[in-house]
């Protein structure tokens, strides 16, 4: 498996192990021409055969990382090494075996390939959309529960105001367009139409590299599609599927309680519409006689905590959810 390496300080370290590597070998080339002693010939050689085995190594994970990343290529940097310890590198050949001529090929190689673009090998059809993914997917795994929150606390205080779930969902979309699009990669994705195979070529392009510009972009990014994904989604009727819990014989309360905890952490049950949804399906349930109506009440709460606290207020603002349907909660009084 390839060493995972900084790209942008691979470069000045590969310079300094082919400086060292250049003065071993004039101390080679000088034991040769003086003394010309064996042991000290053979202990410069397994120095320098160290150094060539080190700088291949070196840059076949150059090549890999600069491959599947959303810098430059370094072709610039790659080309002046090549011309400063190209030819000093190669004439090395002459004094390895076999294995060692063979990586030294390699070396060489690879210079030809990186000073001419290590990307260009991987050019392809679709090429510029797997670079995107690759670090959007990645970016992704670390950052979607932190998004999710996020979404959820802005859907809520649009729900307080709005009483309105498509609707809200649709303003959320907006909201993360529009923050979207100010960000500085977001302008350049909403004037290359959105395309992000050209989003991605214009940073890689860009002559300021800017690691905190381009994490801000896909955060961002992440966002609108979080918040276009959850626009799309097909819930099913949420009262319905708390009914199926619920409506089994020998009904064990806590578990239905345990589930509302659970719809509410994953926002599936919004603000304080869940208060009507319960109190339609207890209700069925002739749960709700008044002697248990405070213990419901405070059994519900300790679920959400402060976060959706159960009161009367909060059974006035029902109207919105549920206009010309049986208003059955404005029989029930806390």
């Amino acid at each position: 498996m390839n060493k995972k390496i900084d790209i942008i300080s691979t470069i000045p370290e590969l310079q300094k192990k082919a400086e060292r590597f250049k003065v071993c070998f004039g101390y080679l080339l000088e034991e040769e021409g003086g003394n010309n002693n064996e042991i000290v010939i053979k202990a410069w050689r397994v120095i320098l055969d160290d150094f060539i085995v080190d700088m291949n190594s070196t840059l076949m994970n150059l090549k890999g990382e600069i491959q599947w990343s959303l810098i430059d290529d370094q072709s610039k940097s790659i080309s002046e090494f090549k011309s400063n310890y190209g030819s000093v590198i190669d004439s090395y050949k002459e004094y390895v075996n076999d294995d060692i001529r063979k990586t030294i090929i390699s070396i060489i190689s690879l210079l030809d390939e990186g000073a001419n673009g290590f990307r260009l090998s991987m050019i392809e059809e679709g090429y510029y959309e797997k670079l995107f993914n690759f670090h959007y997917n990645n970016y992704r795994k670390g950052n979607e529960s932190r998004l999710e929150l996020i979404y959820n606390q802005d859907f809520n205080d649009l729900m307080d105001n709005l009483h309105d779930d498509t609707l809200c969902k649709k303003q959320m979309v907006d909201k993360r367009r529009e923050e979207l699009f100010k960000d500085k990669y977001g302008m350049i994705y909403h004037d290359k139409c959105r395309d992000i195979k050209l989003v991605t070529f214009s940073i890689i392009e860009s002559n300021e590299k800017n690691e905190v510009a381009i994490l801000s972009f896909i955060d961002k990014y992440l966002a609108y599609n979080i918040a276009i994904e959850k626009r799309d989604k097909k819930e099913e009727n949420t009262e319905s599927k708390y009914e199926n819990i619920i409506f089994k014989e020998n009904v064990d309360i806590d578990k239905v309680i345990s589930k509302l905890h659970e719809y509410i952490e994953k926002g599936v049950i919004k603000a304080k519409r869940h208060w009507y949804i319960v109190y339609r399906v207890f209700l069925k349930k002739d749960w709700l006689i008044k002697d248990n109506q405070r213990k419901f009440r405070d059994q519900i709460n300790s679920v959400v905590e402060d976060r959706l606290k159960c009161t009367k207020n909060d059974f006035s603002k029902l109207g919105a959810y549920i206009l010309n349907k049986n208003i059955y909660y404005l029989d029930w009084s806390l």
